[in-house]
């Protein structure tokens, strides 16, 4: 779950297996049924055709949104989001995404984004509610694919003050975690099932699974954080 920092390879599998489409067979899926070689320029050509013939299917954007960011095309990423930013209410992946670009961005352009999280520490060190470079560290841990580390230094400033900022702190934490929680599978025939048709999965289920457990432990942290 983003544990460190990653290799552009790597990072695109990690999306690919934690934010892709589900397994129906909608346009999102037939796009990804286009080129399959390493010429990033045609996959992408080949989304932006799929979603321009429907602009209103919310997993062709958000797929191709997803790669845009991982290729590092932040204005393309920005353009492409605008209308899913603009629904009422905005999907929490939506969001999610704008918040992972928004880090990038960050250290793209802010000089603090050079920065070691050594600086980071030190300044914090002065003040433990600078919140302005608690925040800023975390988007650097953020863009460098360090989600637990950042989410940690997010949860600092919560349980600080939890309207900072319009509360970015807590809306970053929960698009990351939205992000990182992979996609529902459909419910089979004869599979238990709440009155929402979810699937229930149970506690077990979650403790094999590592990425679940992390996901799992972080949103009790920020739940307590919150109380």
């Amino acid at each position: 779950g983003f544990m460190g920092a990653l290799p552009e390879g790597q990072v695109r599998a990690f999306l690919d297996k934690h934010l892709g489409a589900d397994d129906g067979q909608d346009l999102a899926e037939q796009a990804l049924e286009g080129p399959q070689d390493d010429n990033v320029a045609d996959r992408l050509q080949h989304l932006a055709e799929k979603l321009a013939q429907d602009p209103q299917n919310n997993d062709l954007r958000f797929d191709y949104c997803k790669h845009l960011i991982a290729e590092g095309l932040f204005e393309e990423a920005q353009t492409a989001l605008a209308p899913a930013l603009a629904q009422v209410p905005v999907q929490l992946r939506f969001d999610g995404l704008k918040r992972w670009l928004q880090a990038l961005v960050f250290v793209d352009s802010d000089p603090r984004g050079q920065w070691s999280v050594a600086q980071f520490d030190a300044q914090i060190a002065q003040n433990k509610r600078d919140f302005e470079t608690r925040y800023a560290k975390a988007q650097l841990l953020m863009a460098s694919g360090q989600w637990p580390e950042a989410m940690d230094e997010l949860l600092e400033i919560i349980m600080r003050d939890k309207a900072w900022n319009d509360e970015a702190p807590r809306k970053t934490m929960v698009g990351m975690l939205e992000l990182m929680t992979p996609p529902t599978p459909k419910p089979q025939a004869g599979a238990p099932a709440d009155k929402g048709g979810i699937q229930i999965a149970g506690a077990t289920a979650v403790q094999q699974d590592p990425q679940m457990e992390l996901i799992s432990r972080y949103r009790r942290k920020l739940s307590m954080a919150l109380n």
